[in-house]
């Protein structure tokens, strides 16, 4: 960063400042596939995958078909006089099957580097056209030579349609989707056996035709149609997805290029290497994983080349002709085929590598003793076929296994290419061997073919990946125990992508963890001089200096942080708008002396109160001076400090002065519920809240409480934390009753309960609210060691953070949401877990910080300040169940609930951008529908088509039954409350502005722009909806009485529904109301009134606040349609905007 001197100012007054890390730093490549990482997920990234499947499997699945026909045609030709037209003895014949997979053996390397230099687009058809113009002119040999010049040409280049395939579909998927579909696309093997065998016995009739034998024609026909095939490909096939524009957005493609180079080895955050270099094919030959997988893959060869070419022939030795016996071969491939694809799901779904190479090849063993036993006993046919169905299925699921497997522990695409090259090259001299082993003199029984294949399948197919597995394994818990900053503290970025698989962070592939969600990485750190390592080991550190040392004038920064400060306030402070003024004396009430700086009122805390403040600028003389009234709520005196949302690390290694505090706990007595009431208030909890985010695992708490109450002397009734955490669980289930109960007595310091009372009216206070008493107790016991926290405290924050809104303590929540932020970055739980934390430990701390991130953004809205969390800060995946096993699973909850919660908070930030920067866009409606639009059909989109089919429903007319019926529907209708909040809060400043034109009388305004009144209509829906899902749950006797946030959406639909209403009895039509709109408002207000009685803090304020909208309503309501009513003479429409409208709300979310 440079800056350049205020030539106003002194030279001499320069000031020196050092500088981490540039304030306007470019985003980096990493950063946006993090973020496109988490638009993409879900509904939409299923579409986008579908969109993949549909425009690259089948065109793949098709080369490699017909690749495959004509591999597989030698077996049939053999059948339809091959061996006498061409005058071959039996070991000529054996000799031009081995001398094929000598060339294939290696022409698989130099292929893929060609596909790398010239792209799939080119390279696939022109094998294709290659082999396919091979096969037509071998139709015309006539002797030895010319066949074995044809089988060494054919297999030259059939070697790289294989591995060229295999490698484009890395290119496409991540290592999470890849395994399922090479097992799709590998069904081209089975199913060119199938298709083969079809073609054969339909084309073996015309055998003797024209005075040619059978399998000329075979060798002819299927290679005339490849040709047409192969020239329609180089049209038709999809290139890499950089190359790709037709059929993707710029959005999605760039999602898959990024993809590609950072989903390899556990999303390490490098970059994979992609251009060409010897070294990297050096590296590759020098890979271990080549040939650990190649020793599997050779057996794979021996056993099913050498099975293909005796199966016509052993289902012959049934007593089947030579045609019918083709045809019979067709049933084992399809199976194979159904196997192979099964195979390939449990991989992806279960996340298992060795199982999907072991069970197979156990399979093909037991196929394999059914024959060798059976093919003597030709009346045993049934048996016999049997096993052939097992041998096929066992045989051909593992190629495309040990094929992804290989792909996805080999990092850098160059690397990657010359590997699969290298093993399927090298595992196909198996063939050779294959080949020979069943001997034409054994027929039928060919002991020794058979015996070979089983040995081999034995000690590579089932014993070797055993082994394999384990030494992965062993690798992957070396590099786990290395801390992700030493390793940066040790390498450059540059440095890790070179090494590739090679990497300490790179992680092999055994029961991968990976998901199709968003990445999970560790962070990169930069900027620490020394690193934290270095400095504890006392030795000079080699981290890369990013530190910069700039001499600026110190007027020059004292302008930048001027200018920094007038920012944020006039992008929160309602006193910066036009025409408002400092009154530092107007309305202060004593009891708000001691929080109110009187320099800095504002009406800015929170949506309810900014709106009504709006509205009633109505009121005002026709200066319409804003005069802030504080007692409508709490003063932000300037909280946010310095603005910044940069997470501070604490060093884990420092000694640290340990105070008596720290480890001293006062004995205090407890009063937990009895047991029939405590399981009330948990089921309550769970009816109510457990769904909206995740407070903490399921599974476990009902076991600890259990055990709270079945065992006194449990260490359970000993833990301070557990029981905190249990009090404020009891203290929010206790705000969805009515009535209390017996409590039990509990000495923190003693072993048993010591007495039961009754806990009624008379012993509470007269003004205590539902949970208080619980929550009083957990407040004793949440005591915070701020130097060493646990993921607990975490939990315990987060729910103190909800209860605190039932007490409408808003200050208090965002005081718990903020430390509790500060603690997961402490625990740096914003990052991914160490890999040697267990499947629900990861998914535990992940799904707790998207919680505390929800909380803290939701606390910060409300309040106006600046979030703690930051969305880029979050280096996580969405919550997903998908790694777990079912016993895991019931630990949390839908992970649908929380990831679409996730999503929505990161709209309702880009529509907080609006909300803020309203106040200077207000006049122009134009650039005001500019800025609105793309939110909200953005919104609009995710609402209607991202969501699961079991969360969507239409309830602007009441809660549907379906939605009803649904064990979850609270927390249903707690989300669908939230998102039409979320419609209201970014179009009512729109909606302001439509009744501005209407009561100043601009009729040609309003009329003129119909996009204005559209905006206000969608407004006005979102609000009929709440309004009728709030009725609905009170009802059903689901609504929360004390809830703070069913008081905030009642009271914001109301204020909508009241002033449309008003504005329509004044000019009728201004707004799309329906016939039950004043049933609807009338019972709404009711139910307002009812939690009013109820003792609501929160709703007793909007009570309050609706009068004066009502009280506002009669007057536009009462306004002459001439304009000439002396009360419009009281009002100055353009000041009301200018004032009004800047200080639109804050989020409520």
């Amino acid at each position: 960063m440079e800056v350049e001197q205020d030539k106003s100012s002194d030279i001499g007054q320069g000031a020196t400042y050092e500088v981490m890390k540039e304030p306007s730093a470019p985003r980096t490549e990493y950063e946006e596939y993090l973020e496109l990482s988490r638009v993409f997920t879900g509904v939409r990234l299923k579409k986008l995958l579908w969109k993949v499947d549909w425009h690259v499997l089948p065109q793949l699945i098709i080369i490699y078909l017909m690749s495959y026909v004509d591999r597989t045609n030698v077996g049939n030709a053999k059948l339809f006089g091959a061996l006498p037209d061409l005058r071959l003895s039996g070991q000529d014949w054996n000799t031009a099957l081995s001398i094929f997979f000598v060339t294939y053996a290696f022409g698989g390397v130099p292929s893929n580097i060609g596909l790398k230099r010239f792209g799939p687009k080119i390279w696939l058809p022109a094998l294709l056209l290659s082999v396919s113009l091979i096969l037509i002119f071998s139709s015309l040999q006539q002797n030895r030579a010319g066949w074995m010049a044809f089988r060494v040409l054919l297999g030259w280049f059939e070697a790289g349609v294989f591995p060229g395939c295999s490698f484009v579909l890395t290119m496409w998927y991540s290592p999470a989707e890849v395994h399922s579909r090479m097992t799709i696309f590998y069904c081209g093997a089975s199913a060119a056996g199938a298709f083969s065998g079809l073609l054969a016995y339909g084309i073996g009739h015309l055998d003797h035709t024209w005075g040619f034998r059978g399998w000329r024609f075979i060798y002819c026909i299927e290679g005339l149609f490849s040709v047409l095939l192969a020239l329609g490909a180089f049209f038709l096939l999809n290139d890499t997805p950089a190359k790709v524009t037709k059929w993707l957005t710029p959005e999605e493609q760039r999602f898959l290029v990024l993809r590609s180079r950072y989903s390899a080895g556990g999303e390490t955050g490098i970059a994979e290497k992609e251009e060409f270099s010897w070294k990297s094919a050096k590296d590759a030959f020098k890979s271990f994983h080549i040939y650990a997988i190649a020793a599997m893959e050779f057996t794979l060869c021996v056993t099913v080349y050498g099975y293909s070419f005796i199966l016509p022939t052993v289902i012959n030795n049934l007593g089947y002709s030579a045609a019918n016996a083709q045809a019979m071969t067709v049933p084992p491939y399809i199976f194979a085929s159904i196997v192979t694809v099964f195979s390939g799901w449990c991989a992806d779904r279960y996340k298992q590598r060795m199982l999907s190479v072991l069970l197979p090849n156990l399979l093909a063993v037991t196929g394999f003793v059914i024959m060798m036993v059976t093919v003597r006993y030709p009346h045993l046919t049934g048996v016999t076929l049997l096993g052939v169905f097992f041998a096929t299925a066992g045989l051909y699921p593992v190629s495309p296994n040990v094929t992804a497997w290989i792909a996805l522990n080999l990092s850098g695409s160059m690397k990657r290419a010359v590997g699969i090259g290298a093993m399927i090259s090298f595992s196909q001299l198996g063939g050779i061997v294959g080949s020979n082993i069943y001997i034409a003199e054994q027929a039928p029984t060919y002991p020794v073919g058979f015996g070979i294949s089983l040995g081999m399948l034995f000690v590579f197919g089932v014993v070797w990946p055993i082994i394999y597995y384990f030494i992965l394994k062993r690798i992957n818990a070396k590099r786990a125990a290395i801390p992700a900053e030493e390793v940066h503290a040790k390498y450059t970025d540059q440095e890790l992508s070179e090494m590739g698989d090679r990497s300490p962070l790179f992680s092999t592939l055994l029961t991968s963890n990976m998901s199709t969600n968003s990445p999970t990485v560790p962070e990169i750190r930069r900027g620490e001089k020394p690193c934290r390592n270095c400095r504890a080991a006392q030795v000079d550190c080699t981290y890369a200096d990013h530190e910069r040392v700039l001499t600026v004038p110190e007027s020059y920064l004292r302008s930048l942080e001027a200018d920094r400060d007038r920012r944020r306030w006039d992008t929160r402070s309602p006193q910066s708008a036009p025409h408002a003024i400092q009154d530092a004396d107007a309305g202060v009430s004593s009891s708000d002396t001691r929080n109110v700086n009187a320099n800095h009122q504002t009406i800015e805390n929170s949506a309810p109160e900014a709106f009504l403040a709006k509205v009633n600028q109505l009121r005002q003389s026709t200066t319409f001076s804003a005069i802030s009234d504080p007692s409508l709520g709490d003063n932000l005196d300037s909280a946010n400090g310095g603005g910044s949302s940069k997470a501070v690390t604490v060093p884990n290694a420092y000694e640290y002065f340990r105070l008596s505090f720290d480890t001293s706990h006062t004995p205090i007595s407890l009063s937990l519920p009895p047991y029939p009431y405590a399981v009330h208030l948990l089921d309550q909890f769970d009816i109510y809240l457990a769904h909206d985010y995740h407070w903490f695992l399921c599974k476990t708490f009902k076991k600890r409480l259990e055990r709270t109450y079945r065992q006194l002397n449990s260490p359970e009734s000993k833990d301070r934390l557990w029981l905190c955490l249990l009090l404020i669980v009891f203290a929010l289930g206790e705000t969805f009753v009515n009535y209390h109960t017996p409590v039990i007595h509990i000495d923190s310091n003693a072993s048993s309960a010591s007495h039961m009372e009754d806990r009624n009216e008379d012993s509470s206070s007269p003004t205590a609210l539902p949970g208080t008493s619980f929550f009083e107790q957990a407040l004793v016991l949440l005591k915070l060691p701020y130097e060493e926290p646990s993921i607990e405290y975490v939990e315990l924050l987060n729910l103190a953070t909800f209860y605190s809104y039932s007490l409408n303590r808003k200050k208090t929540a965002y005081m718990y949401a903020g430390m509790s932020v500060r603690v997961c970055n402490l625990l740096r739980i914003h990052q991914p877990a160490p890999q040697t934390f267990s499947g629900v430990e990861q998914e535990h701390r992940k799904r707790l910080c998207w919680t505390a991130y929800c909380l803290d953004k939701m606390t910060s809205s409300e309040l106006g300040m600046i979030p703690s969390f930051q969305p880029g800060q979050i280096k996580l995946e969405y919550p997903s169940s998908e790694q777990l096993r079912p016993e895991e699973a019931c630990e949390f909850h839908e992970a649908d609930f929380l990831r679409a919660r996730i999503q929505l908070t990161f709209m309702k930030a880009e529509a907080d951008v609006f909300i803020d920067m309203w106040q200077s866009i207000r006049d122009d409606v134009s650039d005001i529908q500019r800025r609105v639009r793309p939110i909200l059909l953005k919104l609009e989109q995710w609402f209607r088509d991202d969501l699961p089919s079991y969360m969507s429903f239409d309830c602007e007319s009441g809660l549907p039954e379906a939605m009803v019926q649904m064990p979850n529907m609270r927390s249903l209708c707690s989300f669908y409350l939230r998102c039409q909040q979320c419609f209201i809060l970014l179009l009512r400043p729109l909606f302001l502005k439509q009744i501005t034109y209407i009561v100043s009388d601009d009729v040609d305004s309003a009329a003129q722009d119909e996009n204005l009144r559209d905006f206000s209509n969608t407004c006005l829906r979102a609000a009929r909806t709440n309004l009728s899902i709030l009725i609905g749950l009170w009802h059903l006797d689901r609504i929360a009485k004390f809830g703070f946030w069913d008081s905030v959406h009642l009271f914001s639909s109301l204020t909508i529904f009241s002033l449309a209403m008003s504005v329509n009895r004044r000019r009728p039509g201004s707004f799309d109301e329906k016939d039950v709109d004043f049933m609807t408002y009338s019972t709404a207000k009711d139910l307002l009134r009812d939690m009013v009685k109820t003792g609501n803090l929160a709703s007793k304020g909007h009570e309050k606040m609706l009068l004066d909208v009502e009280a506002l309503g009669e007057v536009l309501g009462a306004m002459q349609t001439d304009g000439s009513d002396f009360v419009m003479e009281q009002y100055d429409m353009d000041n009301w905007m200018a004032q009004v409208l800047s200080m639109d709300s804050i989020t409520m979310f």
